[in-house]
Formats: C-alpha cells, sequence, structure tokens
C-alpha cells in the first residue's frame, strides 16, 4: 500500500486512470478485497456501495489498450461523507500494483474531495497489526486518535486515524 523502500525499484507501470465504481468493477474489487483482508466483505457488499447516496466509490484502473479486454483495476477506495468529514470505508490494492502508490493516489483524492467539500478532516480505521498501512497513513498525515478493542471480528483492535484538511 506505500511506494517501494529503498533497493529494487518497482517496476514501472503505465498511467492509471481514476474511474467511479461501476458495476462492472465489482467482481475485480471483490477479488481486491479477499486477496487483501482476511475478514474480507462479501462480493454483495460492493454492489449495495453503489446504490448508497451519500457515499463514494473510486477505481484506479489501468486502461486496456484497444484490444477489446476490460480495464485493469489496480485499486479501490469507498468512502462516506459524514457530517463534517470524510470517512474512509474500505481501500485495497492489487498485490500486482502494490507498493506503487496506488493507495497514496486513491486516500489523496478522497482528500482533495473533502477539500472542495469544505470538510474537515478525513477519518478511518485499521487493524493495529497492520504496520504498512498504519506507516502509509501516517506519511499522508493521518493521526491515531484511539484505540477501538476488538474492532475486528477476530477481536483484533483498531486503530481510529484522521488527518485534518
Amino acid at each position: 500500500m506505500e511506494r517501494a523502500q529503498t533497493g529494487t525499484p518497482a517496476p514501472a507501470i503505465k498511467p492509471l486512470l481514476l474511474r467511479r465504481m461501476r458495476s462492472e468493477h465489482v467482481e475485480a474489487v471483490a477479488e481486491i478485497e479477499a486477496r487483501s483482508y482476511p475478514d474480507a466483505w462479501p462480493l454483495e457488499s460492493f454492489s449495495e456501495w453503489l446504490e448508497l447516496a451519500a457515499c463514494g466509490a473510486n477505481v484506479l484502473v489501468e486502461p486496456s489498450q484497444s484490444d477489446g479486454k476490460k480495464d485493469t483495476v489496480a485499486g479501490f477506495i469507498l468512502y462516506e461523507v459524514v457530517r463534517k468529514r470524510m470517512h474512509i470505508a474500505d481501500v485495497a490494492v492489487s498485490p500486482d500494483f502494490r507498493r506503487r502508490g496506488v493507495a497514496s493516489d486513491l486516500i489523496r483524492h478522497v482528500m482533495k474531495m473533502g477539500r472542495k467539500l469544505h470538510k474537515v478532516r478525513v477519518t478511518l480505521e485499521v487493524r493495529k497489526s497492520n504496520a504498512s498501512a498504519i506507516s502509509l497513513y501516517k506519511h499522508l498525515g493521518f493521526v491515531k486518535k484511539r484505540t477501538i478493542k476488538a474492532y475486528y471480528e477476530d477481536g483484533e483492535d483498531g486503530l481510529f486515524m484522521e488527518v485534518t484538511l
């Protein structure tokens, strides 16, 4: 979920396009979710998300090269507008695109939208054990506000983090 560390650079990727998530992306998004999290959301959750009025869903895709194939979904972010803030409900990146700035780009997009909508902050929850995600969030300016005991189904604590816009 973060850019490659020093050492071997990540392979270059073609320019990615930010698109609003549509029904044609749902299966790819659900697959990325399943490959990313032990308590992955089911496919139906992503379809339902598209119908929620106060929510948004975006994907970063690598466009097909006019060969008739579908675009390749590199990552996705789901967010909602909650009073004076934007809340990131879910973000994940395909293993094929990790450590190349995809998650950073998606989160920065939500932060930019929050500023345009005159929101005060962006919030999210993250597993206490997810060191790479926590490092990325801190790099983007997020700070831990509190620990949420047994937040996840398996009993792991979550961290509630936020960044002021």
